[in-house]
């Protein structure tokens, strides 16, 4: 069963940047510290991180991310013709063969 809830603060951990700057990619774990109005025996947990200086790959790796992400997060949508919500909500129905028939959206499957 999960103590804990969404957003919660587990523990505090302090890392020099010169800890992280002489890292060569080796996992490194950090005893979490307690936060203020917690004590030591309530924190039981670690920190575990990985990093090294970034490659040459690395960074035309992430110049072709951060191009792709340009693409794809802003994309060009049509201006609403009318009120989305009465739209979805609004049954629209018409009478074919003498059977009414109704036009609506579809839901999710049960």
């Amino acid at each position: 069963f999960d103590q804990f809830g969404g957003n919660e603060t587990l523990g505090l951990v302090h890392v020099s940047p010169r800890v992280l700057y002489r890292a060569n990619g080796e996992r490194m774990e950090f005893k979490l510290q307690p936060v203020p109005g917690k004590t030591a025996a309530e924190v039981p947990g670690y920190l575990a991180i990985r990093c090294r200086r970034a490659t040459a790959y690395d960074k035309t790796f992430m110049e072709g991310i951060q191009s792709s992400r340009k693409a794809i997060a802003a994309p060009k949508l049509p201006k609403s013709q009318g009120n989305v919500i009465k739209s979805i909500v609004t049954k629209t129905s018409k009478i074919e063969n003498g059977v009414k028939k109704f036009k609506v959206r579809p839901g999710p499957d049960p």
